[in-house]
């Protein structure tokens, strides 16, 4: 690809027992590794860089043209998201702060269970005999609702 080597992927994904209307289009958490394979395989195709963004959990309470538009929630597993108010949450997991940048100190914030909970799932393995060797597994298995960003 012609002047662009750095591409970000992320996918909206629904637990395969959501029902079909509230999907909306969404992947379902059984069809991530095949499409995780596929967009790898057409990014090395391409030589650009990539860079997997976790997956956003599939919220029917807004429409998915909505969902896109508020985009992932953060740029990568290495990554954290900080709200206008000061608001910090992990790269992946629930919708929850761990402390607020503003209000307290780096480490209060780093030790907050979520960020416990995210620095354990980072050091275990996380291949299996499944799928193939992807990117995206590289913190949590991408068929597994609790690696997905929720909200």
């Amino acid at each position: 690809m012609a002047g662009i080597h750095n591409v970000n992927f992320w996918a909206i994904a629904a637990p395969d027992d959501m029902p079909e209307n509230e999907r909306d289009g969404a992947l379902t958490a059984s069809a991530m590794p095949q499409m995780a394979d596929l967009v790898e395989e057409k990014a090395n195709e391409s030589d650009v860089r990539f860079i997997w963004q976790p997956p956003v959990m599939r919220d029917p309470a807004i429409s998915i043209g909505e969902q896109i538009r508020l985009g992932a929630r953060c740029s990568s597993d290495v990554s954290i998201r900080v709200e206008p108010n000061g608001n910090v949450l992990p790269p992946r997991g629930p919708y929850v702060s761990a402390g607020n940048i503003l209000r307290e100190d780096w480490q209060t914030i780093w030790h907050h269970e979520s960020f416990i909970a995210y620095r354990t799932r980072v050091e275990r393995p996380t291949r299996c005999d499944e799928c193939p060797d992807l990117a995206i597994c590289a913190v949590d298995c991408p068929r597994k609702t609790k690696g997905w960003s929720q909200g």
